[in-house]
């Protein structure tokens, strides 16, 4: 029960910060992605790197006349090795930034976290703390102003 209280309130959350949503859809998943070896000190984890993925694919797309915002977390609050639990992003993520910043480095050599981390001073990184669950990762797409 406490694990499907948190996911009603993340839901909760977000809607509240979109206030005419027109489609929403939860997925639970287990993405795999490759590691490369020869980047070990390189942070980040699945659901950040989905998201980045997401946001690089999102924004090479004309500006469409809706809003998709796109959100992968870890139930148990860590993404890899980090202290974030994923990241949430949308078209205009990018927006804010810099130069040395680089989305397509920061994926090839799985380093989203860092990435995220620059992104925005680190405002779509989402960090709950440690859960004391691990049930499985949760990705929420949402579509609105349709």
């Amino acid at each position: 029960m406490y694990k499907i209280l948190l996911l009603i309130n993340f839901i909760h959350q977000l809607k509240s910060s979109y206030s005419n949503i027109s489609y929403i859809n939860i997925i639970n998943n287990l993405y795999t992605m490759t590691v490369k070896v020869s980047s070990p000190f390189k942070t980040g984890g699945r659901n950040q790197e989905m998201c980045l993925s997401a946001m690089l694919e999102l924004s090479s797309h004309q500006a469409p006349a809706f809003q998709v915002t796109f959100a992968s977390v870890g139930t148990d609050g860590q993404d890899g090795p980090t202290d974030a639990a994923g990241a949430i992003v949308t078209a205009d993520s990018l927006a804010g930034n810099s130069s040395d910043n680089c989305p397509y480095k920061a994926l090839e050599n799985n380093d989203s976290y860092t990435f995220f981390s620059k992104l925005n001073s680190g405002k779509n990184l989402v960090t709950t703390g440690l859960t004391g669950t691990n049930v499985m990762d949760i990705s929420v797409l949402l579509i609105s102003g349709l």
